[in-house]
């Protein structure tokens, strides 16, 4: 991917004022700051569906508290990081911990646990950044 500059010599605030000076970002900051794939995805539910994605191809339910995330464009290499985080529900109040058990160029696991033990969680964020191949 090639980077370069964004000029944005109109640039206007809210307010409509423009800057009036002539500015620029180098879009390397913006590709590699920005998130790559995320996704909510209901952990309780047959097949694990992703009730909202950017980036995410399939989620699969691989056993309580354990699921597996394809992405529909892959990264470069397994090395991205991935936030995560759970939901409470009725059954999990909170999860212990949530963490990131395997991780590809097409995808990453993610396990949830609480009181030590897998367990399914309503729903399940996480986001990726990294470099996109």
């Amino acid at each position: 991917m090639a980077n370069g500059t964004i000029a944005f010599d109109t640039l206007s605030t809210s307010d409509s004022v423009n800057t009036g000076t002539t500015k620029s970002i180098d879009t390397s900051y913006i590709f590699n700051g920005v998130v790559k794939a995320w996704a909510r995805i209901s952990g309780s539910s047959s097949g694990v569906p992703a009730n909202d994605s950017f980036n995410v191809g399939s989620t699969t339910d691989s056993g309580t508290g354990d699921y597996e995330v394809a992405y529909s464009n892959n990264f470069s290499d397994g090395e991205y990081c991935i936030t995560l985080g759970d939901s409470n529900n009725a059954d999990v109040a909170s999860a212990t911990h949530t963490r990131c058990n395997t991780s590809s160029a097409s995808g990453h696991g993610l396990q949830v646990y609480y009181n030590g033990a897998l367990a399914d969680a309503t729903n399940v964020f996480f986001q990726v950044t990294g470099d996109l191949a």
